[in-house]
């Protein structure tokens, strides 16, 4: 009875021992995966002197085209850009190794990047992969004057909650710019848009007299002047540009120039 009470001791504790490291080995897996880029790149953003002149740059959806994604972040180093927002659809699938792939072409970077989540991203666990890089979706930072607001439009529409969040980020004397996904219901994006929140959103914007709204989600470059607040659809970042009867299909980054007296917008396509 001893050795066989001795036998099964030996087992139970190699075991637990299997299963410990086994506990160990995936909660350093998670630790290496969360990582919230985008923290980490707005305290470098911030951590910049605050001067202006600035000039930061957007980029539309990816959407898997790393590689031309990488040849736009080479190119646009020529601007010398401050930061850099990506507007969503990081991937194509939201498959974890998609947004892998798209974290390791950050790497050709030459300025700190914030990412937007995109529909594109929220297939599946595609949401939860994403906040496990770069956190939480919905964000606002100030820099050199200006108050910078990120907003998660991935699943076409803003709640409640977000656009009581947004108007509390809008309460400030800062030159106001808001980065998101898709787009408003609004001229002829409507087919494209979120309908769900949107008439609030506008409102927001046009009450807290925002400057400019940047967005993804068309793979064009399109703008709209609307009620005071200047609209800019960002062209593709990657994915093949969508070819319609208004604005202007094309792979692209667009720069910002912050002046005292306004801002200077350029589109510079792909070569």
């Amino acid at each position: 009875m001893r050795t066989s009470n001795r036998t099964f001791s030996i087992f139970d504790l190699r075991f637990a021992i299997v299963h410990v490291w086994a506990w160990l080995a995936l909660s350093l897996a998670h630790l290496v995966v969360a990582q919230d880029l985008n923290t980490e790149a707005i305290e470098r953003i911030t951590a910049q002197p605050g001067e202006r002149p600035f000039t930061f740059v957007l980029i539309g959806d990816p959407q898997g085209r790393y590689e031309t994604f990488k040849k736009l972040l080479e190119q646009c180093a020529g601007v010398k850009p401050r930061f850099i927002i990506v507007l969503g659809d990081l991937t194509p699938q939201s498959r974890e190794e998609e947004f892998d792939a798209y974290v390791s072409a950050l790497r050709e970077a030459p300025a700190p990047v914030v990412s937007l989540i995109g529909n594109h991203d929220i297939h599946g666990d595609g949401r939860a992969l994403y906040e496990a890089r770069f956190g939480k979706p919905d964000r606002r930072f100030d820099y050199a004057g200006c108050r910078f607001i990120l907003l998660d439009t991935a699943a076409q529409k803003v709640t409640r909650e977000q656009a009581d969040w947004l108007e509390g980020a809008l309460k400030t004397e800062n030159r106001k710019f808001v980065a998101m996904h898709c787009p408003p219901y609004l001229g002829n994006w409507w087919y494209y848009s979120f309908t769900t929140g949107s008439r609030r959103f506008l409102e927001l914007m046009r009450d807290h007299k925002v400057r400019r709204v940047f967005m993804g989600h068309l793979h064009m470059v399109d703008s709209l002047h609307y009620e005071g607040v200047d609209y800019l659809v960002c062209g593709s970042g990657g994915i093949s540009p969508m070819i319609l009867p208004f604005g202007r299909a094309v792979t692209c980054f667009v720069s910002v120039t912050v002046a005292e007296d306004g801002e200077k917008i350029a589109v510079h396509p792909a070569h």
